[in-house]
């Protein structure tokens, strides 16, 4: 259910935590416009400069700097990157993730759930790219396997097409434009990993960001290379209606 902060704003709140093999416990909350599911950050006053737009920009990226000081998604991202600056990818960590329906745990290194943290926050930023992946937070699935994160991303664009359809546009019901939209993504993801080098923070975060670009580009290979007969097999299954 959605939990009402102060004034009349409601909003969702998705909890990381981190149980360290030390006993450390490293926690990080993000909520949401509950109506937009856009990403409801406290304001600050000083940013870091590698938030900066102009910091390794996306090739890719549409906004301009005159009016754009900041990169939506790194600003989104700076809790991210202090709480696990330090931190390195190869420590085993106790992960829950508790979502408004449910809550998910796993033992994994701490990349698994910084990985599930940052693309929920990327897609929420603001980022004109990212924003595209934002109807997969209404059903934010963290650990996901490849095969889940490919039908959730192929599920999620053939209903943007329907809405399309419906607003008068024209649908992409073949996947005929699907390709441009995995190469904007991960054209950001790229852009984005020369940012976080340059911050010179722990591997964790860096590593949490290459399994957000492998979960794209896996999808988007095996809808190229026409690697979806297993899916294609499950709907066509004897005994369907």
């Amino acid at each position: 259910m959605p939990q009402t902060d102060a004034g009349t704003a409601k909003t969702v709140a998705y909890t990381y935590r981190f149980t360290l093999a030390d006993g450390a416990v490293k926690e990080l909350t993000v909520r949401l416009d509950h109506e937009t599911l856009a990403i409801a950050a406290d304001s600050r006053e000083e940013l870091p400069d590698w938030t900066r737009l102009g910091f390794h920009q996306c090739a890719n990226c549409p906004l301009d700097e005159a009016r754009h000081a900041h990169c939506p998604a790194a600003v989104g991202l700076v809790d991210v990157i202090e709480l696990f600056r330090e931190r390195v990818s190869y420590e085993k960590a106790e992960i829950s993730i508790t979502t408004p329906p449910r809550e998910y745990r796993t033992q994994a290194p701490p990349q698994r759930g910084i990985s599930a943290g940052m693309g929920l926050i990327m897609a929420t930023s603001g980022c004109p790219i990212l924003s595209k992946l934002r109807p997969m937070v209404e059903t934010h699935l963290p650990f996901m396997t490849p095969e889940e994160a490919t039908y959730r991303i192929l599920s999620m664009y053939l209903l943007a097409q329907f809405f399309a359809a419906r607003e008068g546009r024209e649908p992409d019901w073949g996947l005929d434009r699907i390709a441009e939209f995995f190469a904007d993504v991960k054209q950001v993801n790229k852009s984005f990993a020369a940012r976080l080098r340059e911050v010179q923070i722990g591997d964790a975060n860096l590593n949490a960001l290459v399994i957000l670009s492998n979960q794209s580009t896996l999808t988007g290979l095996a809808v190229e290379a026409d690697g979806l007969e297993r899916l294609e097999r499950i709907f066509n299954a004897p005994g369907k209606s």
